[in-house]
């Protein structure tokens, strides 16, 4: 009797092409939104979320965006610059009172524009 892997049988498989759609897309997001570093930007994704933030960081594959902590839908989805000090250092202030940063995925982005 011989085991089966539990990841023998493929459940879906992205088309080459369509592979390399996502990748020319997100490269070419990357390109663009790396000029627009520290700039407010209005986002808005595929599934129709709009958010407006400042660009902290960018890397292949996520644009990270500063919002407001106040911003609805943000608690699975975005993470609390730490604040606490480290030992033996006095504490210090948080860098962006009141915001956190949000990290969007390149290519489930729809229409980036300035503001």
């Amino acid at each position: 009797m011989s085991a089966q892997s539990p990841f023998s049988s493929v459940i879906h498989q992205l088309h080459p092409d369509t592979a390399s759609s996502i990748k020319e897309v997100r490269e070419q997001f990357h390109q663009r939104c790396g000029y627009y570093l520290n700039r407010n930007l209005h986002v808005k994704t595929v599934d129709g979320n709009t958010y407006e933030g400042i660009v902290t960081a960018i890397d292949s594959g996520h644009l990270f965006l500063s919002v407001p902590a106040q911003t609805a839908d943000l608690q699975s989805r975005a993470y609390f610059p730490p604040h606490a000090p480290y030992p033996g250092y006095p504490p210090y202030p948080p860098a962006n009172p009141g915001r956190v940063i949000l990290p969007l995925v390149l290519y489930e982005l729809l229409v980036v524009s300035l503001l």
